[in-house]
């Protein structure tokens, strides 16, 4: 390794643990009463759905009751966490960062798995950590949509573990898990399962091994959709409900004034009206500080819709040297579908800061695909987008830090 090349990797590592520092140091200063998870796990240890009192802008009420729209397996993983500290827990960001190194460790299986060099391998763990919206999911994760996609990226990322290995059935309930959490990860079960399959497996048609990984992937994966149908219908009446309708509705006499409860009460949850906003932010917007002032010299912030996927994680571009094989092709209907969801979505993941959140709901599948794409002779042009990729991020922490406390 050349003298710039360590020079690189101790820059990213620099960055990397002040991310962490930024992290730690954020949970000991985490406040209580800020995740509406916490109302949750506590009504699940009362054997309840509803609860009383609300934390955010995530809750709404049907027949008399409150309820949480998020979906449920983050509550049920803090349950232990609310039932050793109570309701006014606020351990949330060391949680979430306990579960991310957890997620990290899982990578680190799978890329060997693949047969990844070990340095790339660390490039790679250094890139989904650092150089995503991960991270900042982690510090904010005082908050439930980041802490949900904390919970959703690791069930996510173990899933494809368990297919890797062959387990099918395992991989069918972690992706269940991350359905309960993401609801938008129900798009990765065809790659999941693809990467499950041998070589020597058909899809068309289909050989005895396709039907019966099929079968058992399927029937634990529904057991994950079938409890979340039961728990809409107990809660709003409506298997499909999960409760945006209602939050819509609740819009119209919401106080808050964000950009988001205008779209909600003048326009609604879905319109062609978001494609060309979403369509610029997830493909075009950079990295934008907010100035003000006479002058326009007085920083004032950054922008909470985000930057574009490939502003915020530029090495994303390495996956034009992935070898073509036909999970490309099942990789494609896990990131598509969501893609086409968001340009007509009234919300593109505000308030994030650097980068888009719902890349989380489709970062394992490239991944993976990054793990084979990122050969040693590219592994150094790699190295450096993914440090650029820390440095914002580390960027991001550090101007909210000054301008929001």
């Amino acid at each position: 390794m050349s003298l710039r090349h360590r020079l690189l990797a101790f820059a990213a590592f620099l960055a990397t643990a002040a991310i962490v520092a930024a992290i730690a140091w954020r949970g000991l200063h985490e406040p209580a009463d800020t995740n509406s998870f916490t109302l949750l796990a506590d009504a699940f240890l009362n054997g309840r759905f509803d609860f009383k009192g609300c934390y955010d802008f995530e809750c709404v009420r049907s027949g008399g009751k409150t309820y949480l729209i998020q979906p449920p397996f983050p509550a049920v993983l803090s349950m232990p966490l609310v039932a050793a500290f109570g309701l006014h827990v606020h351990y949330y960001i060391f949680f979430a960062a306990a579960l991310t190194a957890l997620t990290l460790l899982v990578w680190w299986r799978v890329f060997m798995r693949l047969g990844t060099e070990p340095a790339t391998a660390g490039w790679l763990l250094v890139a989904i950590f650092a150089s995503t919206p991960l991270a900042y999911s982690v510090v904010r994760s005082d908050g439930v949509w980041l802490f949900a996609h904390v919970v959703g990226f690791l069930m996510a990322s173990l899933a494809v573990h368990e297919a890797l290995a062959g387990r099918v059935v395992m991989a069918g309930l972690a992706l269940g898990c991350a359905f309960l959490s993401r609801q938008m990860t129900l798009f990765m079960f065809p790659f999941v399962f693809a990467i499950a399959l041998t070589v020597q497996a058909r899809l068309l048609p289909p050989s005895r091994e396709t039907i019966v990984k099929g079968l058992k992937m399927g029937l634990a994966f529904s057991l994950a959709v079938v409890f979340y149908l039961f728990y809409n219908w107990s809660r709003f009446g409506l298997p499909m409900e999960t409760g945006h309708n209602i939050l819509a509705a609740q819009a119209a006499t919401s106080p808050d004034i964000t950009p988001l409860v205008y779209r909600l009460r003048d326009i609604g949850v879905f319109s062609k009206d978001y494609v060309v906003f979403n369509f610029f932010y997830m493909f075009l917007q950079g990295f934008h500080a907010q100035f003000t002032g006479p002058t326009m010299l007085k920083l004032e912030g950054l922008d909470p819709f985000g930057a574009s996927f490939l502003a915020a994680s530029p090495f994303l571009l390495f996956l034009f040297f992935c070898p073509r094989d036909r999970t490309i092709w099942f990789g494609a209907l896990a990131v598509l579908p969501v893609v086409l969801w968001l340009l007509f979505y009234h919300s593109n993941g505000f308030k994030q800061y650097n980068g888009i959140r719902y890349m989380l709901d489709f970062l394992p599948v490239l991944m993976v695909f990054l793990a084979r794409a990122v050969r040693p002779e590219l592994r150094p042009a790699f190295g450096l987008l993914v440090t650029w990729g820390v440095l914002l991020n580390l960027a991001t922490i550090g101007v909210l830090a000054v301008t929001r406390g």
